[in-house]
């Protein structure tokens, strides 16, 4: 029994220096500020809703210091695809009967997001009819309109759901698939 006691205390002592190590040891790199470019970005403010947004997406891209920094990282300046040549900022909501939360979200973000795709389905997500919340309030949201784009979920043909999930997933799902990817115009994701 004797011989038992220094191997556990050199065992304790080893577990306990292994755990100092792994906390105190010093990482080969911590983080922190590097510069990577002297030139310095042009101020631009995505959170405030401007007029002239379109020319400052186009100058902000177009700069030498939006190229050098992105180069230093291995990439190259973000080049718009689509018609309206900015990036936007797209919020996805799925709406059951929520429509004060649903308001208190569209005041809250407004300012901040430039479209707020809206989904409801007729039914609920145990398979029941339900009223169109958002399309019998249609005209209490008139103060967002510009921003709303409202989507009635579509079940596909054969949808035969197994579990209340299976509801769930589908209207997330159709945030994107039915309503992003049907956008067209100025709407459309850059």
């Amino acid at each position: 029994m004797a011989a038992r006691t220094p191997a556990r205390k050199i065992l304790a002592i080893g577990v306990f220096a292994l755990i100092w190590w792994v906390f105190f040891w010093p990482a080969p790199h911590r983080g922190g500020f590097h510069q990577i470019t002297s030139a310095p970005l042009p101020p631009l403010d995505f959170l405030k809703a401007t007029s002239d947004r379109r020319r400052k997406h186009a100058e902000y891209y177009a700069s030498k210091a939006a190229r050098e920094f992105c180069a230093a990282h291995g990439y190259s300046v973000y080049t718009p695809r689509s018609v309206s040549k900015e990036r936007k900022v797209y919020d996805l909501v799925m709406v059951n009967s929520e429509l004060d939360f649903l308001e208190i979200r569209l005041n809250t973000l407004y300012d901040h997001v430039d479209y707020f795709i809206i989904v409801e389905s007729p039914k609920t997500f145990q398979g029941e009819k339900k009223p169109l919340v958002i399309k019998e309030n249609w005209a209490k949201l008139r103060r967002y309109h510009d921003k709303m784009i409202y989507h009635e979920l579509t079940f596909p043909p054969g949808f035969n759901p197994h579990r209340a999930w299976d509801y769930e997933d589908l209207q997330r799902n159709a945030m994107y698939e039915q309503a992003m990817l049907g956008l067209g115009g100025h709407r459309t994701p850059a």
